[in-house]
């Protein structure tokens, strides 16, 4: 880790458009990357950026369209 600024959670949460609590908890299930320092949270705003990336959604690769405009179905077993 370079010597670079770490946000706290607040500013992270800030940061992602989400709140404290989404942060500390479902951020921790969808693997939001932190480092735990003297029992606080410090995220290195690089690594959100990188995360954040990863996580977009491309709407045209998930729903293919077919060339006469409509969405092919898939059927989903549940």
């Amino acid at each position: 880790m370079d010597s670079q600024v770490m946000l706290t959670a607040k500013e992270a949460s800030l940061r992602l458009g989400k709140s404290v609590h989404w942060l500390l908890t479902e951020g921790k299930r969808q693997g939001v990357p932190c480092y735990r320092v003297g029992g606080r949270y410090q995220y290195s705003p690089v690594e959100l950026d990188e995360w954040f990336e990863s996580r977009r959604y491309h709407y045209a690769s998930a729903h293919p369209v077919r060339s006469s405009g409509y969405v092919n179905r898939q059927k989903v077993a549940l």
